[in-house]
């Protein structure tokens, strides 16, 4: 920028683009009503009338303003400029507009705008000082500009008001005289003979006058090469590591790299800062080099901060806007994984648990620690995941086993990824106790609750499942067995709002596996907040139903690295490529009139030719079908099954670089990962949807990816349909089987 906004003189013109064309604006005032919003801003007054608009919201000229008519509720001269004149911006213009609190007056007392305005019309208060204070009142300079710019005889709608009277004919003396009736009328400012004539003449409200439009923009944006007044470009900061929300474990000191970029060939600084507040670095960047990297290292942490979330922050500012990205870790002090035995109770608001006993079962890093045999982690979307393992007799925790009651908690790393109780005891020969554990949300099935015969929205049902009603809500929650409503971005099909639940007594889970997951899919997921309180840490949990998940590791699972095996489980029982459509139709008239059973096929020829005839029957209700109606019933239906899509998977057992040492991500459940394998048609984005870890044999853990994988989309640059994908799969099994 050659120029910022904030150094031009009050009273100069400057271009604004509308619609791609050049209109000049008057820099009318600095800072304008800064005891409402602050400084930093400037007032441009265009220059030129936008149209002829009436003040009041009626259009009936019948209509009477109140007696203390208000700019913000009985003008709609803000919603047609909040409507209508933004368009005439571009994107880069419209961002630099500020929004304003402004001022105006009923009836001459000053009020302040209870919402926020990006466009506005003057005030009384802005063009004569008299007894109005709802403005910043312009210099002669800037009204003179103004003046000019708009012309004589134009009278100019102002958003302060005051009261006026009824009149009417009198007889005797053949003169209008007032009636008594007051009611509400608008100020006008009447140009003419070259200046503002007058700011004292009124205007009923139904009539049209010509509206100014102000606007307030950020005294960064400034006048470019082209001599053009628009906002300035936010610095760019590009990374493949910023702003996800997942936190990144980290065992050693790391760097994360970035590049800066800013639209406007600004001169940048950028400053790395660790939790807000320890500046690491600061500095004048390259404009697009990519080999700029922020250090962190364990020495930079507190003392006792292992184990806790830090947020890592690159700044830059190009001088007039400052952009920022966040970058989110724990540093642990131990790799591996812990299981943890004990109990739990609610916390004194009853919205989240805390153990009243913990102690360490079995423990990969440290040999010293009690140990359990073969322990075998499984997490599975939409499920409970499960944890078996075997304690021996030795372990002095051996009697702390109890059915329920007893809590377990599976720690990746220092950070749990399982917590449930146990649901199985089985003593062997040896007395060693084998012991099977399910995942805390299977608390919900100790729970029941009333689905009412009407609609519920997705986030209603959700809340339903989670909020404990009444005592045996509140026992529920001493307990420590609550859950909070989380993020719900699964939305019904439209098709769906108008359905009704049906009115029943359910368990909370199948109220989520059932009503939701098992209608519309989506993820189920338990997501935890870490607090002191009282002197202990309180831990709450919330349950978010998610549409998708974006969480991803950085780590990459490539073929010649670290892919060990590779299947694809496919299931052919959702393919439907015909439908027969069953109804009624009505011929005839009154008592000539006769039902009969009518059908219509619908198919999808492509899938048949692929995969053979697979065929459902369905029936429409009523008796007035027609060929027409059923074919539309049947296509509809037939848009569920897509040829290309199979209930199937992907199993890839891959090694963890994580579990080698490698300072990366961990590959995990419910993260997204890349997966590159040339030679099997993958290089693509997937979901682990299940993950099975042996904490003892951690080489050995199986990833599963999707359960209804669409093979089109990730074969598409090898095999392009989803015939070719099958033969290609049948090549893949015979490549592995050969010992290829």
């Amino acid at each position: 920028m050659k120029t910022s906004l904030g150094d031009l003189a009050e009273g100069t013109l400057v271009p604004v683009l509308e619609h791609g064309s050049k209109v000049n604006y008057i820099v009318a005032k600095h800072n304008y009503q800064a005891d409402v919003n602050g400084g930093g801003h400037t007032m441009l007054i265009r220059a030129g009338v936008l149209g002829s608009y009436e003040w009041e919201n009626s259009n009936s000229s019948s209509y009477e303003l109140p007696e203390y008519a208000k700019y913000d509720t009985d003008s709609k001269i803000p919603d047609v400029l909040e409507n209508y004149y933004q368009g005439v911006f571009d994107a880069l213009t419209l961002a630099a507009c500020k929004p304003v609190r402004i001022k105006y007056s009923p009836n001459g007392s000053t009020v302040t705008s209870t919402r926020s305005h990006r466009f506005f019309i003057l005030s009384r208060g802005d063009l004569a000082s008299w007894s109005y204070s709802d403005g910043d009142l312009l210099s002669p300079t800037v009204v003179n500009a103004l003046v000019s710019s708009v012309g004589n005889n134009v009278s100019l709608l102002l958003r302060s008001t005051t009261d006026d009277y009824d009149t009417k004919l009198d007889p005797d003396s053949n003169t209008y005289v007032q009636d008594g009736d007051k009611y509400g009328a608008v100020y006008i400012a009447t140009i003419r003979n070259n200046r503002l004539y007058d700011t004292s003449s009124k205007n009923h409200g139904h009539e049209a006058a010509y509206v100014l439009p102000c606007i307030v923009l950020y005294d960064t944006a400034g006048v470019g090469e082209d001599g053009i007044l628009r906002g300035n470009h936010i610095p760019e900061i590009s990374s493949y590591y910023f702003d996800t929300e997942q936190v990144h474990t980290k065992h050693n000191d790391f760097r994360v790299a970035y590049s800066v970029h800013d639209e406007d060939g600004d001169e940048m600084t950028v400053t790395e800062l660790l939790d807000g507040k320890t500046v690491l670095r600061t500095y004048t960047p390259v404009d697009g080099e990519t080999n700029n990297t922020v250090w962190v290292g364990s020495a930079l942490l507190p003392l006792g901060e292992y184990g806790v979330d830090h947020k890592l922050t690159v700044r830059v500012t190009d001088g007039a806007a400052t952009a920022e990205k966040h970058y989110l870790f724990r540093m642990t002090y131990k790799q591996g994984y812990a299981v943890y035995i004990g109990k739990i109770a609610g916390n004194a608001d009853r919205t989240g648990y805390y153990w009243t006993e913990r102690h360490a079962l079995h423990d990969a890093s440290d040999e010293a620690l009690p140990i359990v045999l073969e322990p075998e982690l499984t997490l599975e979307k939409n499920s409970f995941g499960s944890f078996v393992f075997t304690v021996p007799a030795i372990n002095p925790y051996y009697d702390k086993l109890a059915l329920k009651t007893t809590v377990i908690s599976v720690e990746e790393d220092g950070v749990e990824i399982f917590m449930g109780y146990v649901t199985e005891l089985n003593k062997n020969f040896d007395l060693d106790i084998e012991v099977t554990c399910e995942g805390e949300l299977g608390y919900l099935q100790d729970r029941d609750c009333i689905i009412e015969n009407r609609a519920y929205a997705t986030e209603e049902l959700v809340r339903l499942a989670v909020t404990p009603d009444g005592d045996y809500g509140t026992n529920f929650a001493i307990e420590g067995k609550t859950f909070n409503l989380g993020s719900v971005t699964v939305v019904k099909p439209d098709a769906d709002k108008d359905t009704t639940e049906t009115k029943a007594i359910s368990d909370c889970w199948s109220v989520l596996d059932s009503n939701l997951v098992g209608n519309y899919g989506g993820f189920l997921r338990v997501r935890k907040t870490v607090k002191m309180e009282d002197g202990k840490k309180v831990y709450r949990r919330y349950l978010d139903y998610l549409a998708e998940v974006t969480d991803e590791s950085e780590q990459v699972i490539q073929f010649g690295v670290n892919l060990l095996d590779l299947s694809y489980y496919l299931k052919s029982n959702t393919i439907v490529n015909s439908i027969i459509v069953m109804g009624y139709a009505t011929s005839g008239w009154w008592i000539f009139s006769s039902t009969s059973p009518i059908k219509v096929e619908v198919r999808n020829d492509k899938s048949i030719e692929l995969y053979g005839l697979c065929q459902r029957m369905m029936t429409v209700d009523g008796t007035k079908s027609s060929p027409e109606s059923l074919r539309a019933k049947g296509l509809e239906e037939l848009k569920k099954y897509n040829p290309d899509q199979f209930t199937g998977s992907i199993a890839i057992n891959a090694a963890d670089l994580a579990d080698t040492g490698v300072d990366v991500d961990r590959l995990g459940f419910l993260k997204n990962v890349r997966c590159i394998s040339e030679v099997h048609g993958l290089k693509n984005w997937i979901l682990c949807t299940k993950e099975v870890i042996p904490l003892d044999a951690p080489e050995e853990k199986e990833f599963t990816f999707g359960d209804t994988t669409n093979l089109t989309t990730l074969q598409a640059s090898t095999f392009g349909t989803a015939g070719k994908a099958w033969k290609a799969i049948q090549s893949t099994i015979r490549y592995m089987s050969s010992g290829g």
